[in-house]
């Protein structure tokens, strides 16, 4: 679009009040949404934790650990996992 000079402030009013909207919006996305979580595998989850993996596999069997399932491999959230870690210690 072309714009007179008469026309220009008009013009740049809207596109700042554009704008502030748009920055409203962007602000909501940003905080409507969990952060996202890395998943790790035994190997990972175990050597952030300084357990085997053996251990991890057992707790994993036992349901100890909250854990998700791809395919054959175990995948784990580390938050969930030393939530329930420390709640377990607890009783």
């Amino acid at each position: 679009m072309e714009y007179t000079m008469e026309e220009m402030p008009l013009a740049i009013g809207m596109i700042f009040s554009e704008l502030r909207e748009l920055r409203k919006e962007l602000a909501t996305l940003k905080t409507d949404k969990e952060p996202v979580t890395k998943l790790l595998s035994t190997k990972e989850l175990a050597q952030e934790i300084g357990l085997s993996q053996w251990k991890i596999r057992e707790m994993t069997a036992e349901k100890t650990i909250p854990h998700k399932r791809a395919g054959t491999r175990y995948l784990y959230n580390l938050n969930e996992v030393l939530k329930s870690l420390n709640v377990n210690k607890r009783k």
